[in-house]
């Protein structure tokens, strides 16, 4: 800023600690008038004067250093094929780092460099010579630190070789993306009439994907026929990259997010799409009243004011009829599935059924015996779930809490409704605070 228009439209306030306020009036020797500009620009070329004859004795020492080097390569010319040379020419570069207390901070015997310093080049006695007429004119201003130890610390700070770190730099991972075809054509037929086409090819079921696509299903393996058997993924959701080439499996982090959803009002079934087929289905699905599918928009529900999206009422092409409630199986599947955080009270108890939780009063102890793998954690599951067979995957809190960490990329959901789902606590007065919007 150049401040142009000082003292006529602009001005400048200084600031400064206590310290140098007192260093400015120590300066000036006067305390009893104020401060002004003046007498900050004295202080400040006073201190860059001091903070240059400070260093001084430091340049002096690089001088010398630098005049010695040069006098020993001229003395050693063939010291890169010579030993003897070479041997001369690096007594004169090496600098132990081990020095005694005596060579450190001893008396040392004042000597005139010139006289010690004898070299065959006329222009490095010069400088020399001009070094120690420079020092002689900075060894009593008493600002200056001159043959001391402070003097060998900085010197050896300066010329001291750092050790190099090399790291071993991991590269990202690249894999090739899967290109859509286009859509497939019992995904048409299933938008056009609300109907799925028998042995299809283009959409299975939403947690039959898990097991055949994740390591985390087959691990906890899946049973579908424990779920409502009406949510649906297209084939394409399942394909994100290509297999490697070293014929290893696709990692389980890459999943698509649920954004949008085919729903047919004719037979409540529901199939999760990718943006680019929703883009092809809106040319097909009328958009008037009484269409047997229509298009919902969703988003995992990850923060109370998402909870909205459960009502799969935000976005619908075209609109749905002004009394439709989604069915609390599409709200407790799709969010399960999508790996939702947050959810009303009023599913909470479904939520509980459905993971095979038929007493929510021994979550604790059901999550304590499925965490240790003990002979009796099957008959425990018996006990409380009533029915283990029933339930559409083994150990389904454990297998929450992975599938929700996978889902969320690493954010902490230990303290959401989820999160107290999966650790076997119970939530309902937590939910009665989270339901008001």
């Amino acid at each position: 800023m150049r401040l142009r228009q000082l003292a006529t439209t602009q001005s400048i306030v200084f600031f400064a600690p206590p310290e140098v306020h007192q260093s400015i009036i120590d300066l000036r020797q006067d305390a009893a008038n104020p401060i002004d500009s003046y007498d900050v620009v004295r202080w400040l070329l006073e201190q860059t004067c001091i903070g240059i004859e400070q260093m001084q004795p430091l340049h002096y020492a690089q001088g010398v250093d630098f005049c010695l080097r040069i006098d020993a390569a001229m003395k050693n010319p063939n010291f890169l094929n010579e030993q003897e040379q070479r041997d001369s020419y690096l007594e004169v570069l090496r600098q132990p780092e081990q020095q005694t207390l005596q060579k450190l901070y001893g008396v040392k015997p004042k000597a005139k460099e010139a006289a010690i310093f004898a070299s065959t080049s006329e222009q490095l006695v010069g400088f020399m010579s001009d070094l120690s007429n420079r020092k002689k004119g900075f060894q009593d201003t008493g600002n200056s630190v001159h043959a001391s130890a402070l003097q060998e610390v900085e010197q050896e700070r300066e010329i001291a070789q750092e050790i190099q770190t090399v790291r071993e730099v991991q590269r990202p991972v690249y894999y090739d993306s899967f290109n859509y075809p286009s859509l497939h054509k019992d995904l048409e037929t299933f938008a056009r009439t609300g109907r799925l086409v028998a042995d299809s090819g283009g959409y299975f079921h939403a947690f039959t994907s898990l097991y055949r696509t994740t390591t985390l299903g087959r691990r906890f393996g899946i049973n579908s026929d424990a779920t409502s058997g009406k949510l649906y993924v297209s084939t394409e959701f399942t394909k994100t990259i290509k297999p490697p080439k070293d014929g290893s499996r696709v990692p389980d982090n890459f999943q698509r997010q649920v954004n949008w959803i085919l729903w047919s009002n004719v037979t409540e079934v529901a199939i999760i799409v990718i943006p680019e087929e929703a883009d092809r289905l809106l040319e097909i699905i009328p958009l008037m009243k009484g269409s047997p599918t229509c298009l919902l928009s969703y988003a995992a529900p990850v923060t109370r004011k998402m909870l909205h999206f459960n009502d799969f009422k935000y976005l619908a092409i075209p609109c749905l009829p002004a009394n439709w409630q989604a069915p609390t199986w599409l709200k407790t599947e799709v969010g399960l599935f999508s790996g939702r955080l947050y959810f009303k009270h009023s599913e909470y108890q479904y939520i509980c059924e459905y993971l095979g939780i038929v007493d929510t009063a021994k979550l604790g102890d059901y999550q304590r015996h499925v965490s240790e793998d003990s002979n009796d954690t099957r008959s425990f599951e018996s006990e409380v779930n009533g029915k283990s067979s029933g339930v559409f995957i083994s150990k389904p809190l454990n297998f929450m809490q992975e599938w929700l960490a996978l889902r969320r990329k690493g954010q902490d959901f230990a303290h959401t409704p989820m999160g107290h789902v999966c650790q076997g606590r119970p939530v309902c007065e937590f939910l009665k605070k989270v339901e008001p919007i």
